[in-house]
């Protein structure tokens, strides 16, 4: 657990306050019963089902906050990504949203944005969550990004997150703040976020990306069918970023000959590879990721294991679980993805033409 916003209320007040009247009410180990409500706002934003407005638990010490906080997210799990304080109010602790940052939250949903920031990122955990902390970390991110604006789709299991958003450029930067202060509250590195272009309104409302904001839980974010449940997902090769990735392959091969060279696979779905891909690659041409491994194999059949086995897909995330499976099960031991996809190389690309065009 990681250290909340501070609670409004002085530890002496719990320990001030009543305890049970009736004896049978305590425990025979000898903790004391606490009243815990749920304030009415705070219950709305992370969206908790009415039987949670009121509950009851048990520590040793009542001005213990500490063990009162973990009673109470135990009780609540919803709670433990969420900043709150607490307050007594004649012998029951009211637990009440507190701002994660200075700036007071819109007392209204946001006004559409004059522009977006198309952005996204994915992150798998260090070590699988619970259900209860997926459902803590679907119900806080929905609840901070309602608030900024956020629209998009976002996945949470037990293996990671996964997320396509468009943030309100003005609101770019409280993004980035509570995105590295929520993975604090995890205990897991923040991923970086894959930035792609600002969209203005006008673009944005006649071929909206998002219309609205879903973040959910699911099964897993990539999901591959099973079969294969013993993965080291931190194991998946070499993340190349896109300058590099275009030093060793010579960009679209053609110049170099590289694609005649490498073992280059897309692995993309068919309809995605049929808009573009780099020329030489080998696309799987799957339908859905579910038949990628069965693929991998077919495709590496007869490749050296000695040499490298480079590998891209849109955003990354595809290409962990691949390449993951194609050390580990195919044992090619040098495999090399594209960091953040074809989004990061191709924004890659933009922004050294930008700079070959400002010192033209």
């Amino acid at each position: 657990h990681q250290t909340r916003a501070p609670a409004r209320l002085a530890l002496a007040r719990f320990a001030a306050a009543p305890g049970p009247r009736d004896a049978s009410a305590r425990p025979a180990d000898g903790s004391v019963a606490v009243k815990i409500e749920i304030a009415p706002a705070l219950r709305a934003a992370l969206k908790l089902p009415g039987k949670q407005r009121k509950t009851r638990c048990f520590v040793e010490d009542r001005a213990d906050e500490r063990a009162l906080r973990d009673a109470i997210e135990t009780k609540v799990p919803a709670l433990r990504l969420a900043d709150y304080a607490l307050e007594d109010r004649n012998g029951t602790v009211v637990v009440e949203g507190a701002a994660p940052e200075p700036e007071p939250e819109p007392a209204a949903p946001r006004a559409p944005a004059a522009a977006y920031r198309m952005l996204s990122y994915y992150h798998f955990f260090g070590d699988e969550k619970t259900a209860d902390d997926v459902d803590a970390i679907v119900r806080a991110l929905d609840r901070d990004w309602a608030a900024l604006g956020v629209l998009g789709r976002a996945y949470a299991a037990p293996e990671g997150l996964n997320a396509q958003l468009a943030v309100p450029d003005d609101a770019l930067g409280t993004f980035e703040r509570r995105h590295l202060a929520f993975f604090e509250k995890l205990e897991e590195p923040a991923p970086g976020l894959n930035l792609a272009r600002v969209v203005g309104r006008a673009e944005f409302d006649a071929r909206p990306p998002f219309r609205a904001l879903h973040v959910r839980a699911r099964a897993q974010v990539v999901a591959d069918g099973g079969g294969v449940d013993d993965l080291d997902l931190s194991d998946a090769g070499e993340d190349l970023d896109p300058a590099r990735w275009h030093a060793e392959l010579g960009g679209d091969f053609e110049a170099s000959g590289g694609a005649a060279k490498r073992t280059v696979l897309d692995v993309r779905n068919h309809y995605e590879s049929a808009v573009g891909t780099f020329a030489g690659a080998t696309p799987l041409g799957t339908e859905t990721f579910k038949d990628t491994y069965p693929r991998l194999a077919a495709a590496l059949k007869d490749a050296p294991k000695d040499e490298p086995v480079y590998m891209f897909c849109t955003g990354g995330i595809r290409c962990v679980k691949a390449g993951s499976y194609v050390k580990q099960k195919l044992g090619f031991p040098d495999v090399r993805r594209l960091r953040g996809g074809v989004v990061n190389y191709t924004r890659h690309l933009e922004d050294e033409d930008k700079a070959a065009e400002a010192a033209s």
